[in-house]
């Protein structure tokens, strides 16, 4: 018989709960964003307004996560990556900095889902919806410009892995998709699905930038 280790079965339970909290708070949310187009009364929704406004909500939740967890850190302490309350209390700065990015950015992608261009199913001023998409890209620099002295090594190296990562996806995926739609294979790819690939292959790259490094498993 095998006797699991006391670390390793807290360690399960925390991956359970994060997954469990994660899975509703993201499937409440994509619900609440389908219903908006729904009501809108779209014959058709077009998945590239789904797919950018999907990936807005997928950042808005990583901040309020961290910026939730950093404000009540027992509470986060026992969801987030981290090994205990201390660590967030230490880290306390730099990470509501960069949760205050991420929430900015993702309402910024849902909004521009739900409200960019013709057919959209939230009627709001074009100029805009781009001023707020504006004042989003600066509040995440500031944030992101704020926190970089402050990183110590490892988060740099990582931060600089998960950029570089990030821009080849982004680099394949554009030479691909506009490869595909000039030899007629594919259609166009549209302004919102530009933006999708730029923050969707992002995203990804910072998450092989961490497993690279073995800190994807729950601590």
């Amino acid at each position: 018989m095998t006797t699991v280790p006391k670390n390793a079965a807290a360690k399960r339970r925390k991956t359970l709960l994060a997954m469990g909290v994660g899975a509703i708070a993201g499937g409440a949310g994509m619900m609440l964003l389908l219903t908006m187009f729904d009501r809108a009364a779209l014959p058709d929704p077009d998945p590239s307004r789904i797919a950018t406004a999907g990936i807005g909500l997928i950042y808005a939740l990583m901040g309020v996560a961290v910026g939730l967890g950093v404000l009540a850190p027992r509470a986060g302490a026992r969801i987030l990556n981290v090994e205990d309350a201390d660590e967030l209390r230490e880290q306390r700065a730099i990470l509501l900095a960069n949760a205050v990015g991420c929430i900015a950015m993702g309402a910024a992608l849902m909004l521009l889902g739900v409200a960019a261009g013709a057919g959209a199913p939230l009627a709001l001023g074009q100029p805009l919806v781009f001023a707020l998409l504006i004042a989003a890209l600066i509040v995440a620099s500031v944030a992101g410009v704020w926190c970089w002295p402050r990183y110590d090594e490892l988060m740099r190296s990582m931060a600089g892995e998960g950029a570089a990562a990030g821009g080849y996806l982004i680099f394949f995926a554009l030479v691909l998709w506009g490869g595909a739609a000039a030899t007629g294979l594919a259609a166009l790819p549209g302004a919102l699905d530009l933006l999708s690939i730029a923050f969707g292959f992002m995203l990804i790259g910072c998450f092989v930038a961490v497993g690279r490094r073995g800190m994807l498993e729950m601590r």
